[in-house]
């Protein structure tokens, strides 16, 4: 009653009150943050376990099983289930909203150590992943054209992933379809032998000379040796041209005892768009 009868007393200030009211609402709604996909914070862990050779059959009794037992335990847990195939189980563990993602992770761990007794002796020890919901691209890209793959995603990999980086609001890019290119330096064993040098030698001297961490490769009768260049693209020409110090002091260069050449290694993963080969960029906020 008291509101209704100082509206009808004073309706002046009672309509700049609304209008007041109506105007706060409105800056409101427009300051307002609105997401197409807005964060959710679900907590999941997946358990991965690989038993070569395995019947999804064999998996599921074996192991599945076990860990699901093992694990029902854990406090916050809410639902649990599994896929089984060929060689590999996945368990899937959903927590409570509010459990502490990595706190159920250590608890899962710790359970799983107790039934790893009762898992097969030649199964492979069980993956623990923290699985974040939030990392579903928000965009995928497709990028093709008459280049090869290789340079496709060398184009990806150092222009537009760097791009859509520094975008606001992107956490992370990944690249699907090929691999780096990589400088690979393939020895002659019997060149090697009659300088008296070995492949370690030469990975050392190639080390010392252009190169710093792990990106190429020094390949040599099943050995191999991972080095990486300074420069984005290494110059091939003055990678040949390296001097290395042979038996009794003698110098040879790279180029005499093996090749040096771009390659990448074999891609395990391809992607197609209506039948071409490319590469799918993935963007995830």
């Amino acid at each position: 009653m008291f509101l209704a009868d100082g509206a009808t007393r004073r309706p002046v200030a009672m309509g700049c009150l609304i209008i007041a009211l109506l105007l706060l609402g409105f800056n409101s709604y427009r300051n307002m943050s609105m997401e197409n996909m807005p964060g959710i914070d679900v907590p999941y862990v997946a358990v991965i376990a690989t038993w070569a050779g395995a019947s999804p059959e064999d998996i599921e009794k074996d192991i599945a099983k076990h860990i699901e037992d093992g694990v029902s335990g854990v406090e916050g847990l809410k639902h649990v289930s599994s896929m089984c195939q060929e060689d590999m189980g996945v368990i899937m563990l959903e927590f409570e909203l509010g459990v502490d993602v990595d706190v159920a992770a250590q608890d899962v761990r710790e359970q799983l150590d107790i039934v790893l007794s009762d898992l097969p002796a030649d199964a492979e020890r069980p993956i623990i992943w923290k699985i974040d919901i939030n990392a579903t691209p928000v965009a995928t890209l497709f990028l093709t054209g008459d280049l090869p793959v290789d340079e496709l995603y060398d184009y990806a990999d150092n222009e537009l992933s760097d791009r859509f980086s520094n975008l606001r609001g992107v956490g992370s890019v990944t690249l699907n379809g090929g691999n780096e290119r990589e400088v690979w330096v393939e020895l002659d064993r019997d060149k090697l032998a009659s300088i008296g040098l070995t492949t370690a030698d030469v990975a050392a001297a190639v080390s010392s000379g252009v190169l710093t961490n792990p990106g190429g490769r020094v390949r040599s009768n099943g050995s191999e040796y991972s080095l990486r260049f300074d420069a984005d693209t290494p110059d091939l020409d003055a990678l040949r041209d390296l001097q290395i110090a042979g038996a009794g002091g003698a110098r040879r260069y790279l180029s005499d005892i093996g090749t040096v050449r771009f390659a990448t290694e074999e891609i395990r993963q391809r992607s197609y768009l209506n039948g071409e080969p490319g590469i799918d960029i993935k963007v995830v906020k």
